[in-house]
């Protein structure tokens, strides 16, 4: 795995007891949305038994100096050596814990109980790893678009208990997930521009290891992004999965699907409209990059 030059240890966490869980967050100027976040964190019941490693990547807007006041290990690396799969090996290096929760900074997770559960989940079900339930964040701020998205994406199911996942299914992310130690041991995150995540959990799936999806256990995640911003986000996990290109008819189908997703969710031929021809853009001439 890649070695980095610039990695630094800024703070070290004290612990009260053995940590049963950690909890690895990667952060690049999030300050106006990781107080939140925090918040969400530090009202969890088993605060005490949380092993919390933030990975910071060159912020500029303060993001640094409130972790410091937080109890964590703190590490920062140079912005020119992140790559999403590999500051996930690195987090995972980094924490000391069998299960490893990994959370956006600029999520909020909804249950004060939601990693009393999951501690309580893998304690009952050995060699597991999952993703949860993803809804708006509105204090951040939502789209139409957004929570379209994670409205399909994320679906309400009617079961109590979680549900293990086939790849059919894979909505694994790593905005809030729970990735286990010994399937990360067997299946380590790729080195790609985009979509680590996706491709870890399908790779684990495929080895006959369990991936389950937390429906009943809730993490507000939204970004309110311009449509540059889509544009850029979806084109780069695009160009992840799809290396050697998409069709124009599949384009054209893209397009299809995300506008009467969009207009049946909102009613607006308008934003519908635009929504879905930057969505679909984003997916030409992917071969050429």
């Amino acid at each position: 795995m890649k070695k980095y030059q610039s990695l630094q240890l800024v703070k070290k966490q004290t612990y009260r007891t053995n940590p049963k869980l950690s909890l690895g967050i990667r952060v690049k100027n999030e300050i106006e949305a990781i107080k939140y976040f925090w918040d969400s964190v530090k009202k969890q019941t088993y605060i005490e038994h949380l092993e919390i490693v933030f990975l910071d990547s060159g912020s500029t807007d303060g993001t640094v100096d409130f972790i410091k006041d937080i109890n964590c290990n703190l590490y920062t690396i140079e912005p020119a050596e992140f790559s999403f799969g590999e500051t996930c090996n690195l987090i995972m290096e980094l924490s000391t814990c069998d299960y490893v929760c990994f959370f956006s900074g600029h999520v909020i997770l909804e249950s004060e109980k939601l990693l009393e559960y999951v501690i309580g989940f893998f304690q009952q079900n050995s060699s597991v790893s999952g993703y949860f339930r993803q809804t708006p964040n509105y204090k951040i701020g939502c789209t139409i678009y957004d929570s379209t998205f994670l409205k399909y994406k994320y679906a309400v199911h009617p079961d109590k208990d979680p549900i293990l996942i086939t790849n059919e299914k894979n909505g694994f992310s790593n905005a809030a997930s729970l990735v286990c130690r010994k399937h990360w041991e067997h299946v380590k995150f790729r080195d790609v521009i985009a979509s680590e995540d996706h491709f870890w959990a399908k790779e684990v799936i495929e080895s006959n290891m369990k991936v389950y999806y937390f429906h009943m256990l809730n993490v507000q995640h939204s970004h309110k992004e311009t449509l540059d911003n889509i544009y850029k986000r979806v084109r780069i996990n695009a160009k992840s999965r799809y290396p050697d290109g998409v069709g124009s008819i599949q384009i054209f189908m893209i397009f299809i699907k995300v506008f009467f997703a969009l207009f049946f969710n909102s009613y607006n031929i308008i934003d519908s409209l635009k929504y879905a021809n930057i969505h679909s853009s984003a997916y030409k001439n992917l071969s050429k990059i």
